[in-house]
C-alpha cells in the first residue's frame, strides 16, 4: 500500500513538472539588427534584405520588432508593386573646394545649366571614397551664387554590409546652382569625389530589386547535355525573374526549380532563352519568370543544350521583390529586429486596419545595422514565468517528507 501511495505521489509531481515547463516554452528568435530610425518622420520603413529573407519563414511572419524596453513595436509589411520613374535634368556639378570645421566635413558643389533652361532638381548622387561600411548623418544647403546658403534639410548617407546608399532627396523640386554637403563627424574621413543631381517623377511605391551575381555564388556542373546551376544563399528570396548573358548566337530551352532541405523540387518556370544578332529575328530575350509559392533552400537552373557546346556565361541577374516593413518609432528610443524563428506565429495588429493611409503618409527611411547572433535566445511575448527551480526544490522537499513519514509509520509498527 505505501509503495503503490508513493509511486502515485511521485507520478502526480512529474505532471506538475512537465505542465510547468509546457507553460515555460518560449519563442526565441536567432538573429537581430539594430535599427537607425529616422525621427523626422512618424512613420518609417525598412527594406527586407537577402539575408533576411534567408533566415526567416516564407511569408516573414516571425519579424519582431522591439524597443529598448523589449516592448513589442507594431508593424505592417509592405508588398511592392511595379512602379514607372521618370528621370529629367540629369546634371554633373564639380568640386569647387572642401573645408574641415571640427569633425564635420563640407564639401561645395557648382553646376552648370544647359543655356535657356534651370536646375530643378530634387535628387542628388554622391560619388563617394571610402570603402568600408559606415554611417553618416548629412546637411545639405543650397545657394544661387556660392556665397549665402539655404539650409535644405538633413539626410543619410551609408554603406553597410554591401548595401550602399548614396542617393540625397531634396524634396521638392530645388533650382540652385550650388550645393554644399556637409558629412557630420567625419572622424574616418570619408571624401565625396563628385555630385550629380536630376530631377526624379515616380508612380507606384517600390519596384524589384536586382542582384548581379559573382561566381562564388552559384555553382554550375555539366550532367550529359544539361547544364545545371545552383544558386547559394538565396533560400526564400522572392526571386521574379532570372535572366542570363551570353557569348554567341543561342536559342536553349531552361528550366528553374526550387529545392528543399530533403531534396524534394518544386516546379518554378520554364522557357526559351535566345540571343541573336542576325537579320530579322528577334534580338534578345535572356529571362525567365519565377513564381515562388513555397519556401526553399536552393535554386536550381536547368540548360538543355542538345549537341551544342555550353552557353559561355557572362552574368547572372536575380530579380526579386523586396518587401518592406514600416512601423512607427517613438521619439528618443532606440529600436531592434528580430528573426529566424521557424515555429512563430504571424503577428496580428491593428496597424493593417489602417494599411492604405499609412502607406500614403511620407515615409522615413530607416536603416538596419550589421546582423548579430543571438548567443542567448531573445525572449519575446513569453507565455508564462514559471520559476522551474522552486518547483523542482518543492517537489524533492515534498517526496522527502513522504519517506520519512512512512520511515517513521514503518518503526512504530515494527
Amino acid at each position: 500500500m505505501r509503495r503503490r501511495i508513493l509511486i502515485l505521489f511521485l507520478a502526480a509531481s512529474l505532471l506538475s513538472v512537465n505542465a510547468a515547463l509546457g507553460a515555460t516554452v518560449e519563442q526565441t528568435w536567432q538573429w537581430q539588427r539594430e535599427i537607425k530610425t529616422d525621427q523626422a518622420s512618424r512613420f518609417n520603413r525598412f527594406e527586407v534584405s537577402p539575408e533576411i529573407y534567408a533566415k526567416s519563414q516564407l511569408a516573414l511572419g516571425d519579424l519582431r520588432i522591439a524597443d529598448d524596453q523589449g516592448a513589442p513595436v507594431p508593424y505592417i509589411l509592405d508588398t511592392p508593386q511595379e512602379i514607372t520613374q521618370d528621370v529629367q535634368n540629369e546634371t554633373s556639378f564639380k568640386l569647387n573646394r572642401t573645408f574641415r570645421k571640427n569633425d564635420d566635413t563640407s564639401f561645395d558643389f557648382e553646376g552648370t545649366a544647359p543655356a535657356g533652361t534651370d536646375l530643378a532638381l530634387n535628387h542628388l548622387t554622391a560619388d563617394l571614397s571610402y570603402a568600408g561600411d559606415f554611417f553618416k548623418y548629412v546637411d545639405v544647403y543650397g545657394s544661387y551664387d556660392g556665397t549665402h546658403w539655404d539650409s535644405i534639410g538633413q539626410d543619410t548617407l551609408y554603406r553597410v554590409e554591401g548595401s550602399l546608399h548614396d542617393g540625397l532627396s531634396l524634396g521638392t523640386a530645388r533650382k540652385y546652382t550650388f550645393y554644399r554637403i556637409v558629412i557630420m563627424e567625419n572622424i574616418e574621413g570619408i571624401t565625396l569625389k563628385g555630385l550629380s543631381g536630376s530631377l526624379i517623377s515616380v508612380s507606384g511605391r517600390l519596384s524589384a530589386r536586382t542582384l548581379t551575381l559573382s561566381p562564388d555564388q552559384y555553382s554550375r556542373t555539366e550532367n550529359g547535355t544539361v547544364t545545371e546551376i545552383r544558386f547559394k544563399g538565396f533560400r526564400n528570396l522572392p526571386v521574379r525573374t532570372l535572366s542570363i548573358e551570353a557569348e554567341g548566337l543561342f536559342h536553349r530551352l531552361c528550366h528553374v526549380v526550387s529545392m528543399d532541405q530533403n531534396g524534394a523540387s518544386g516546379y518554378l518556370g520554364s522557357g526559351y532563352l535566345y540571343q541573336s544578332t542576325l537579320q530579322g529575328t528577334e534580338p534578345l530575350k535572356n529571362n525567365l519568370a519565377v513564381r515562388i509559392s513555397q519556401p526553399y533552400d536552393t535554386l536550381l537552373l536547368s540548360i538543355e543544350n542538345a549537341d551544342n557546346p555550353p552557353l559561355k556565361i557572362q552574368d547572372i541577374t536575380l530579380e526579386y521583390a523586396a518587401d518592406t516593413v514600416i512601423f512607427e518609432p517613438a521619439k528618443g528610443k532606440t529600436y531592434r529586429l528580430s528573426y529566424g524563428n521557424p515555429s512563430a506565429p504571424t503577428p496580428q495588429y491593428d496597424l493593417e486596419q489602417f494599411r492604405s493611409e499609412i502607406v500614403q503618409q511620407t515615409i522615413g527611411t530607416a536603416v538596419l545595422l550589421a546582423e548579430i547572433e543571438v548567443k542567448k535566445p531573445i525572449e519575446v511575448v513569453p507565455v508564462s514565468r514559471v520559476n522551474l527551480k522552486a518547483i523542482f526544490s518543492i517537489v524533492i522537499f515534498a517526496v522527502a517528507v513522504l519517506l520519512a513519514w512512512l520511515a517513521i509509520r514503518g518503526m512504530k509498527k515494527a
